[in-house]
């Protein structure tokens, strides 16, 4: 026995795309609490997701898991997404509020006392954005964190 240090890539897609697949399990498994599982050379109130093998809801799934992890051990929490628009999007599924799908917030605006952080790299379509904080409303009351658009953040209004 020893750490698994390559997946088939066959097997992984059919683990995502099973319609008994846990998101949440799997972005905890996928991505672990980093201050339980420290790695050399990580800084250590700092995680990165990206990757075409998660999928957009384990894309989600880990930055909620990790970004709360964070947020309960750390005094400030940021959570950025530095590409893409309003054509795909990052889900969450909550057991007890349902399914939430977030194109181009950062899933750090559902954490309270969060910084969820739109970077020069998005694309912001503000008619979209505004359905976004919408729906969070409708999930959660009020928008749990706090949303910063940059500056340089490219705006579409077509």
């Amino acid at each position: 026995m020893g750490i698994e240090t390559k997946r088939d890539p066959r097997r992984l897609i059919d683990e995502i795309y099973s319609p008994n697949h846990d998101v949440t399990a799997f972005a905890k498994k996928r991505y672990p609490d980093p201050y339980e599982n420290p790695v050399q050379f990580r800084r250590p109130n700092s995680a990165s997701i990206t990757g075409k093998d998660l999928g957009d809801s384990g894309k989600g799934a880990a930055t909620y898991i990790l970004t709360k992890q964070l947020s309960q051990r750390i005094e400030r929490t940021y959570s950025a997404r530095f590409n893409g628009g309003p054509n795909a999007g990052h889900e969450m599924q909550f057991p007890d509020r349902g399914k939430i799908t977030l194109a181009q917030i950062p899933m750090g605006a559902l954490i309270e006392g969060c910084t969820a952080i739109c970077t020069r790299g998005m694309l912001i379509h503000p008619e979209d954005f505004l359905r976004e904080i919408e729906r969070i409303r409708a999930m959660f009351g009020e928008v749990p964190g706090t949303i910063v658009i940059d500056e340089n953040a490219t705006v579409s209004f077509d």
